[in-house]
């Protein structure tokens, strides 16, 4: 049985958890307590493990400001989307949108994009 469900972490987290700075290293260990795990890696994307099925997602490409509150941004987006019932890939794609967009204005609260501005970054808009 798993400790967790979803364990979203950051890769300062990860590493320093492992006591190693090898994300992927983590990916595995920090997955035997969780079915699924992903680590944010800021302008490098996230890593993800589900179950035996790991992946890489790029970030998306945005002129960062500030990058205060994109971590909360990506949990809080990526919590809306499991409520939702939405599909893993599909809620990481939108978590990871909404941080990128979060990382364009400044400051963490006013950083938080609406659903609009994050489904036309996934449109291509």
């Amino acid at each position: 049985m798993y400790e967790v469900d979803y364990l979203l972490t950051s890769r300062k987290f990860a590493t320093q958890w492992l006591g190693d700075d090898n994300p992927w290293l983590a990916l595995g260990e920090l997955a035997q307590n969780s079915s699924a795990v992903v680590i944010t890696l800021g302008e490098e994307g996230l890593i993800w493990q589900r179950g035996d099925t790991r992946g890489h997602l790029p970030a998306y490409p945005v002129k960062a400001i500030d990058t205060t509150g994109a971590g909360d941004t990506f949990h809080g987006a990526f919590a809306a989307c499991v409520a939702e019932g939405m599909e893993w890939e599909e809620a990481l794609r939108f978590a990871s949108a909404a941080a990128a967009l979060c990382c364009t204005r400044m400051g963490g609260r006013p950083g938080i994009p609406a659903r609009a501005e994050v489904e036309a970054l996934l449109q291509g808009g």
